[in-house]
């Protein structure tokens, strides 16, 4: 979950976006099947998405939420 509320998850081809309210916002395309991901960097604004075989990262404008 990103600071504005919206969700990121994993799914097959891309990891999808959804606003608090559930309506996708859009995906990120991914080449191989998403297992997992999670914000980092040292703002958090870094996605992190392990695939089957290689781990990416991209750079987003938006932030992960803190932790509770």
């Amino acid at each position: 979950v990103d600071d504005r509320g919206n969700i990121f998850t994993s799914s097959k081809d891309s990891i999808q976006v959804y606003a608090p309210d559930g309506v996708r916002l859009g995906k990120i395309p991914v080449p191989e099947t998403c297992a997992n991901l999670t914000f980092g960097g040292l703002g958090r604004d870094r996605l992190f998405i392990a695939a089957g075989t290689c781990l990416y990262a991209i750079d987003l404008n938006t932030r992960g939420g803190k932790q509770p």
